[in-house]
């Protein structure tokens, strides 16, 4: 019997975030934390699907969310969708943070495929390896993503983007979208980091950065202790302010 194809397969050139939890692999190897990082997971996994839900209700934004990784992707002919993946994917950060659980992942636009329980094409494998690829917890931007939100930006169409001046990284700064006990727990979670000592040097240069993230984005009267430049700036960074650090 000849294998039927399904219904409208094509690609379509959209925006397309991949995010992934961090932690997973480690938790489910330590008997003494596994059940707490999956009770933290647990609850941003159903707070995520919620929130998507609604969004994609909405905005009709295509998602995918299974174990510790979730596919956020723009709806086909979008005029809106850089903003609408941004702004999502801040929003799902945030979910995550308030819970204690870290994530890293990245931004790209390119051709895309996406049904009930599939995702596929050269946006999401991109967008995978910049994840692998971003030494910090943070979503990065691939250079096409940089190159149309800095257009949006002098348009003054504000995205919830941050730049790190120690090496012009520009990442989703969700630090605005995470109420008060949302910023202590991931506050408390930072500290937990920081403190360990049974982690490796990369481990706790994460929790520096992380620190030096929270420091500037919440402006805090009681600072955490990070070994990082700590400086950072809202929105992209233009090559004509370079010469203003």
């Amino acid at each position: 019997m000849a294998a039927t194809q399904p219904p409208s397969v094509e690609f379509y050139r959209t925006t397309v975030a991949y995010l992934d939890a961090l932690g997973s692999s480690a938790a489910s190897d330590d008997p003494s934390t596994s059940l707490d990082f999956l009770d933290r997971l647990y609850r941003s996994y159903e707070q995520v699907v919620a929130r998507l839900r609604a969004r994609q209700a909405v905005h009709k934004l295509d998602h995918q969310v299974f174990s510790d990784l979730v596919c956020i992707a723009a709806p086909k002919d979008s005029p809106q969708a850089l903003s609408l993946v941004l702004e999502s994917v801040a929003v799902v950060l945030a979910i995550f943070a308030s819970n204690g659980v870290l994530v890293r992942g990245g931004v790209t636009i390119d051709s895309f495929f996406c049904a009930e329980n599939l995702v596929f094409g050269p946006a999401i494998v991109r967008a995978v390896r910049l994840e692998h690829e971003t030494a910090m917890p943070r979503v990065a931007l691939a250079d096409e993503v940089r190159d149309q939100a800095a257009q949006l930006d002098r348009d003054d169409e504000p995205l919830p983007l941050a730049t790190d001046l120690a090496d012009d990284s520009v990442f989703v700064h969700f630090l605005p979208f995470l109420n008060g006990p949302g910023r202590m727990t991931f506050r408390r979670q930072i500290e937990r980091l920081s403190g360990r000592s049974d982690v490796s040097p990369d481990v706790v240069s994460k929790a520096h950065w992380l620190a030096a993230y929270y420091n500037w984005g919440t402006g805090t009267a009681s600072p955490l202790r990070s070994r990082h430049d700590g400086r950072f700036a809202e929105g992209i960074r233009h090559p004509a302010q370079q010469g203003e650090r």
